[in-house]
């Protein structure tokens, strides 16, 4: 049985809860947090034992506790901790973005890759069962080659998110755009031939782009177009993924099929939702790789191939260029 530890105790400590009975081959068995509430919070929630640390080198005098990390920290703690794990000997689980730049990205794929763990940088989006069922159309031919696809993703951002100023900076304001980089570069299998980027906004927002559009050309004519928002009022966002093949089209989102109900007076409608199968597919894949010793799918190989598209989108913004992939050496300049 495979421990794991969550360090970073936040409210998405009720998804895990809610999962863990139905996970095969591990437990959640330390919950980790530099504050002793959330700790013992969460650790009630997990069945699990409280542990309360606040760096990479305590977590480290608590290795024989666990086997494997979720990680739940800032992005710029990501580096300390997997440089940590790996150096311990454990397995680690991130969100995209790995880092915010290539060559630490680099730095922590072959840090693990040398210290023999397995190092899985994934969200749950790409386990839905939407999104597997498309991808499984697209690997069976049934839907030919893939020519387009186009995702929204629109956000909401609360007044304390407004008010940071964690994400400062244009390369943070790019890694929004990680997880559907991600999804991107899933269902492609390949690096784009051309980037070109859009962002709107500017200095006194919470981010310098608030808006980033995003366009992908693949050899053979494929196409990606990606649109990436935080400006909705407070309620729910929204996420819709198209792809359109050469014999074939599919649609997912995140709007559930809704069941219309006649039980007099006015119809109403329920949504069917996947709930969190999601995030039970990641912490499921994560585990499987440990077991079979084997990389996982959203490796830190493949993160590393993200965190590059990320950087020369960043570029793409800036010069408001299309960037070129170059034969031969596979850099991107500027057109």
């Amino acid at each position: 049985m495979i421990r794991l530890a969550l360090v970073g105790c936040g409210p998405w400590a009720q998804d895990y809860a809610c999962v863990a009975s139905r996970l095969m081959g591990a437990v959640v068995a330390v919950a980790v947090d530099s504050d002793a509430r959330r700790a013992a919070w969460a650790a009630r929630l997990l069945n699990a034992a409280p542990l309360v640390v606040g760096s990479p080198e305590c977590l480290a005098s608590h290795a024989a506790e666990f086997d494997a990390i979720i990680l739940h920290v800032p992005l710029a703690d990501h580096s300390q901790y997997i440089h940590g794990a790996a150096a311990a000997g454990k397995h680690v689980l991130a969100a995209p973005p790995l880092t915010l730049s290539v060559s630490d990205a680099c730095s922590l794929h072959q840090c693990s890759q040398q210290a023999g763990v397995r190092l899985m940088v994934a969200s749950a989006d790409r386990f839905l069962p939407s999104l597997t069922t498309l991808k499984s159309s697209l690997d069976k031919g049934q839907l030919g080659q893939l020519g387009l696809m186009r995702l929204h993703r629109w956000e909401t951002v609360g007044p304390d998110q407004r008010d940071s100023a964690t994400d400062a900076s244009h390369g943070e304001s790019a890694a929004c755009l990680a997880r559907d980089i991600t999804l991107c570069h899933w269902l492609f299998g390949q690096m784009p031939t051309q980037v070109l980027a859009h962002g709107r906004g500017g200095p006194g927002a919470a981010l310098p782009f608030h808006y980033l559009q995003l366009h992908l050309g693949f050899a053979a004519g494929g196409m990606a177009m990606l649109d990436y928002t935080r400006d909705l009022p407070r309620g729910s966002g929204y996420f819709s993924l198209s792809v359109i093949g050469s014999s074939g089209a599919a649609y997912a989102d995140d709007q559930h099929n809704h069941q219309l109900m006649f039980t007099g007076g006015r119809a109403t409608s329920v949504p069917t939702e996947q709930g969190l199968l999601g995030q039970l597919g990641r912490l499921q894949e994560f585990v499987r790789a440990i077991e079979q010793q084997r990389d996982p799918a959203g490796g830190s190989g493949e993160a590393c191939q993200v965190m590059t598209i990320i950087e020369v989108a960043q570029q793409s913004i800036a010069s408001g260029t299309v960037c070129q992939r170059r034969e031969g050496d596979g850099v991107y300049v500027p057109t």
